[in-house]
């Protein structure tokens, strides 16, 4: 039976550990530093690939030393064939040294092409997104800057066109923005309604009453608020202002909604049961926070008492549960038509026919 020599033993023992150390870097260091480095999906397959390449050629290699070595050695008992042996083995270990050497050459080659072109890549990205963040900003500022000044002009024309004595409340937030309060004032004056319905009472209830007072309109301004407190304010503001014989406010709970199928609460309608045909009606109410198109019951609970011609006007129509809320209401109205208005937080304005 022929005997078979383990391939270790044939491997100096000063070697063994430069190819263990070859074997760690080639098997372990490569993949990982091509995972970490180069951006590309399998990037550690190839960098094993590599390694095993270098890890057999360093074997191979520290194998043939190791022939080479021991023929040397034993030169005077092969005979004169031996040089002949000794020189291919020699010429095939040059060349698996040089291949080695080649082959390490090109991972570094590869591994820094790797790297720069990520770092390339990375530095565009960088810069393109530096790029899109001040163009944002910048376009948030100007924004800012021009709604700021607009509401700045609303307020100091609402000024000119409503006699105003005492402080008003909050014109920010939650409350009326001064454009959309300039905008009422103007439907008032153009229009002179009978009948003014307004869920969710506030400052615009003060300015439209201030309106209606001072320019002699055949004006009543009905605002139903469900908080208590907050409609109980209105109201000693409305009376503190000598308004309150054409403005009030009614405290109606919500409660579970009068449409079928919608689940956010609605004002207890028994609280408006009592109105005469509406010739505007501006829905600012309830919060939002209901629940999904928690306005959306104003338009067909008050449908049958909108005068003809009459005027819904939707606040926050920016936001998308108030404009969704708004173009049901336009489709299940025959003739009916919605637009938009340009303000600070978007008007929806309903048209009847």
């Amino acid at each position: 039976m022929t005997s078979r020599t383990p391939l270790s033993t044939l491997l100096p023992r000063r070697g063994r550990p430069v190819v263990a150390l070859v074997a760690l870097v080639g098997l372990v260091g490569l993949p990982l530093l091509a995972a970490v480095v180069v951006d590309l999906d399998g990037a550690w397959l190839i960098g094993l690939g590599l390694g095993v390449v270098l890890t057999v050629q360093a074997v191979l290699l520290g194998a043939l030393h190791g022939v080479v070595g021991r023929l040397a050695v034993n030169d005077r008992h092969v005979g004169a064939g031996t040089d002949t042996v000794v020189t291919l083995l020699k010429a095939r270990t040059d060349g698996l040294r040089e291949s080695v050497e080649k082959n390490a050459i090109r991972t570094t080659d590869l591994v820094r092409g790797a790297v720069s072109d990520s770092a390339k890549a990375e530095r565009a990205e960088l810069h393109r997104v530096r790029a899109s963040t001040l163009d944002e900003v910048q376009k948030m500022l100007t924004a800012e800057n021009v709604g700021t000044t607009r509401q700045t002009q609303a307020l100091l024309q609402l000024f000119d066109a409503v006699r105003i004595e005492r402080p008003l409340p909050g014109l920010s937030g939650f409350a009326a923005s001064p454009d959309l309060l300039l905008h009422l004032v103007d439907l008032l004056r153009t229009r002179r309604p009978a009948t003014v319905l307004e869920f969710g009472s506030g400052s615009s209830t003060l300015l439209m009453g201030l309106v209606a007072k001072q320019y002699g309109l055949p004006t009543r301004i009905i605002s139903v608020d469900h908080d208590a407190y907050y409609g109980g304010q209105t109201q000693r503001t409305l009376e503190e202002a000598g308004v309150a014989d054409v403005a009030e406010v009614r405290i109606a709970p919500l409660v579970d909604s009068p449409v079928p199928g919608h689940e956010p609460q609605w004002y207890d309608a028994a609280a408006i049961g009592d109105l005469p045909p509406i010739d505007l009606m501006i829905v600012d109410g309830p919060p939002g926070s209901g629940g999904p198109e928690a306005r959306y019951p104003a338009f067909p609970v008050m449908r049958d008492r909108l005068a003809p011609g009459a005027l819904v006007l939707m606040d926050d129509y920016d936001r998308s549960d108030e404009r969704i809320t708004g173009e049901r209401w336009a489709e299940s109205e025959p003739g009916a038509t919605i637009e938009r208005v340009d303000l600070y937080k978007g008007l929806g304005v309903l048209r009847m026919p």
